[in-house]
């Protein structure tokens, strides 16, 4: 009967966290219709339109074009694109995943819909994210249910998908690569858990918990724990495809915690019930390392094979390879006879060696191997949100944002180190809580550096969090009367599920508060506004115009308004940002004539305000003076107009298509443009 509870309760668990998800889908698309309805019924004209969904994050609009032509038969692979770095273009290096996936999913919509096929990849890849989402807690499942029970499973479910940061990287309305970096990264790291982190048991364990509310963690024979670690080494290589720069974080975290683990290892008998299995990291860092070159291949060969490190390629491939080899030896080392031990250390060092030739390279290697080496790319990052340090995005917030989007999470940090310093655990929870723990607090230490990484930190907390809860209740039951562990196990659940509660019940009011136009975030209303710019444009100047612009407004432009700009926020155009940048930091004028000559373009695009300048300024410079700003081309754009150039001239048309002015549900939008003509 107690295992008949606790399965209802976690199938309960897990079926309310899918429905969330979904919900949540829905809302989010019924959300961004209705504003995007309500203002194109504001707006000034309403020009003869192409559709078009609107998504929260820019790059979709990249990756909804790129699919456009998979899907309409010009190549299976996209690596050159004119949106940008007009009339140019520039190379496209991004994991080709993500399109595919749009491709996939529009082509799916298209046969049950009928829809035309931009209207289908777009609606299609709306659902891209939440089923990946559904698709990661299902595999978990699986697994989890089985080793762990329900119960536990079930509570991991609902913390994960309430969780904003997680919510943020599988958002419906982001079709991007961070919810399928946030997917392989979790799986990797389960596989190599509840594959035994090296370890193997001689004999099938016995079902010792009669109650099943949580079983304890217990070590897989060799045959399971291969197939884990095959799953984990899989993953990591599609981790290395998705987005090498992130990846490889994360498996050096793993690499760094795997070192201390094998040195520390606890000593073991031939007689042992449980035996050590360096193989198996072998195994993981040959899958890994022959997949994620399988995948460079799949990207670039036969014609655009060449030598970039914020991509995958070969180096990360002989790295995480060398990964797996380097545990392998250095676990045999901690187990060896004496005599053999030093041969496997210096084996293992080598391997260190292997692995440290990535950091080298992006760091000592030539600019061509790295964007980041070049100085106007490298202040470039530091105006994308997404390169914040944690107390900048957060501000005076800071410590209202970690209870609002960690909750309790980061007191299983407090657990995990209490459970290592004072507890009786076993091997393998003794390995795995390790594992998980430096990864987490690795993941925490990026993510204050860099908000990007938050989505992943708040991914592995939840998932320590689940591994220690587990460690710490087998404890707890042994300290307990049987008859009182029903009442305790019953506490601790409901107290556990405040959190997911009271998370779910904010993001589903936040959302029922834009469906009902009494709030609309700006992370919707940006996007919403620069495609009415982007129409507009389109609408007075027509189509195939080459603008110079903030890169903020040019997927609107490439995408809505059928035109192309100069400078994105991708490492791949630093052709356009040399040009915006000489561009807009000119003090006379003739230097950005001339650009404007060479790559015909045919407008200047700016918001008014005296963000462009600064920006500018600081990507040319490298300092921040206001003085100085006020002098360069950026801020002479947004200033008198008897200032400008000769060559620059606006009409009262563009004067009212720059000219956004809305009330929406009470609120007032006011967004102002300056938009030039470029005469020959």
């Amino acid at each position: 009967m107690r295992r008949l509870i606790a399965a209802t309760v976690g199938f309960t668990l897990v079926l309310l966290a899918v429905a969330f998800v979904l919900r949540d889908a829905w809302a989010w698309q019924r959300a961004a219709d209705i504003v995007d309805l309500g203002f194109r019924k504001l707006a000034t004209a309403t020009p003869n339109e192409r559709p078009g969904a609107i998504f929260l994050e820019s790059d979709s609009y990249y990756w909804l074009s790129y699919a456009r032509r998979i899907a309409g038969g010009e190549s299976w692979r996209i690596r050159e694109t004119a949106n940008d770095n007009t009339p140019y273009g520039r190379p496209v290096h991004w994991s080709q995943s993500i399109s595919w996936l749009i491709v996939a999913f529009g082509k799916v919509r298209q046969s049950f819909s009928g829809e035309n096929l931009p209207t289908a990849l777009e609606r299609g890849s709306i659902w891209i994210n939440p089923l990946l989402l559904i698709g990661l807690v299902s595999v978990l499942g699986v697994a989890l249910w089985r080793r762990i029970g329900p119960i536990p499973f079930g509570l991991f479910a609902v913390y994960l998908v309430t969780l904003g940061d997680v919510g943020w990287e599988f958002q419906a309305l982001r079709p991007d690569h961070q919810s399928l970096q946030a997917l392989f990264g979790i799986l990797l790291l389960a596989g190599l858990v509840i594959g035994g982190a090296g370890w193997v048991r001689v004999h099938r364990a016995s079902d010792r918990d009669p109650w099943f509310l949580a079983r304890p963690l217990e070590i897989p024979q060799l045959p399971e724990a291969k197939r884990w670690f095959v799953l984990s080494g899989v993953c990591a290589a599609f981790s290395l495809w998705i987005s090498a720069v992130v990846a490889i974080m994360l498996l050096m975290m793993l690499f760094g915690a795997g070192l201390l683990l094998a040195f520390g290892a606890p000593p073991l008998s031939k007689q042992d019930e449980v035996q050590v299995k360096p193989e198996l990291w072998r195994l993981w860092g040959v899958i890994a390392g022959i997949g994620s070159f399988g995948f460079y291949l799949l990207e670039y060969f036969p014609n655009h094979l060449g030598f970039r490190l914020e991509i995958n390629g070969p180096l990360y491939s002989l790295a995480v390879a060398a990964m797996g080899e380097g545990l392998c030896q250095f676990m045999r080392a901690r187990y060896a006879e004496a005599g053999r031990a030093q041969a496997a250390f210096w084996k293992g060092i080598v391997c260190v060696l292997l692995v440290a030739l990535v950091p080298l390279a992006i760091y000592l290697g030539p600019a061509s191997w790295h964007a980041l080496k070049d100085p106007e790319m490298r202040r470039l990052h530091g105006f994308i949100q997404e390169f914040y340090s944690f107390p900048r995005f957060a501000g005076p917030r800071l410590n209202a944002i970690i209870i609002s989007n960690f909750g309790i999470l980061p007191l299983f940090f407090i657990l995990a180190i209490g459970l290592a310093a004072f507890a009786r655990l076993r091997v393998l929870e003794w390995a795995v809580v390790w594992l998980s723990f430096a990864v987490a607090l690795g993941m925490l230490a990026l993510g204050y550096l860099q908000v990007r990484w938050l989505g992943l930190y708040v991914a592995m907390n939840t998932w320590l969090a689940l591994i220690t809860g587990v460690c710490a209740w087998r404890l707890l039951k042994e300290r307990i009367p049987e008859r009182a562990r029903w009442f305790a196990g019953l506490v601790v659940v409901v107290a556990l599920l405040v959190q997911p509660i009271r998370f779910a019940a904010r993001s589903i009011g936040q959302v029922n508060d834009i469906i009902a136009q009494r709030t609309v975030p700006k992370e919707l209303a940006n996007p919403v506004l620069n495609k009415r710019l982007a129409l507009a444009l389109r609408h007075e100047e027509g189509e195939g115009t080459r603008v110079m612009a903030d890169p903020d407004f040019v997927p609107a432009l490439q995408y809505f308004g059928e035109g192309t700009g100069v400078v994105a926020f991708y490492w791949e155009d630093i052709d356009g940002l040399h040009a915006a940048t000489a561009f807009f930091a000119d003090t006379n004028g003739e230097v950005a004539r001339k650009i404007a000559a060479e790559r015909g373009l045919t407008h200047v695009v700016v918001q008014e305000g005296n963000r462009l300048q600064t920006y500018f300024y600081y990507i040319a410079t490298g300092k921040i003076d206001q003085a100085a700003a006020a002098k360069i081309l950026a801020a002479r754009l947004v200033g008198s107009e008897l200032e400008l150039p000769f060559w620059l001239q606006t009409t009262p048309m563009l004067q009212q298509v720059g000219t956004q002015l809305y009330t929406y549900g009470g609120m007032r939008f006011e967004e102002r443009w300056r938009i030039y003509r470029i005469s020959r």
